[in-house]
């Protein structure tokens, strides 16, 4: 179980990409927000390794994990209007909720 909840931390990480050239301040054009591509898969296999590995940490439930992840999405897309690419991406928020249920049904699938 430990390694597949570090598979799916680091597995997020391998997939972002690496371009330290990227300037943090270019701001994108919220309309071409895809449903599909590699930032979506981001998200969901993110918020899987969130809610599995805050699930793991001792004194935490899985409602809390749950929680605690879909919180954690919200607050980065605030970020990213505020501080980033300037989109509160409802489509990534789809896509963490996602991962959320694959998570959740993982949990629920090995005790």
């Amino acid at each position: 179980m430990k390694v597949i909840i570090l598979f799916m931390i680091i597995f997020p990480i391998l997939l972002a990409k690496t371009d330290s050239t990227q300037v943090d301040s270019i701001q994108i054009d919220c309309s071409q927000d895809q449903w599909f591509g590699q930032d979506k898969v981001l998200h969901m296999t993110g918020s899987v390794g969130l809610v599995l590995g805050l699930n793991e940490i001792g004194g935490i439930n899985t409602q809390s994990a749950l929680i605690g992840t879909f919180t954690i999405g919200m607050l980065k897309e605030v970020y990213d209007k505020k501080y980033g690419s300037g989109c509160f991406s409802f489509k990534d928020i789809i896509a963490n909720s996602i991962g959320i249920v694959i998570g959740f049904l993982f949990i629920l699938n090995t005790g």
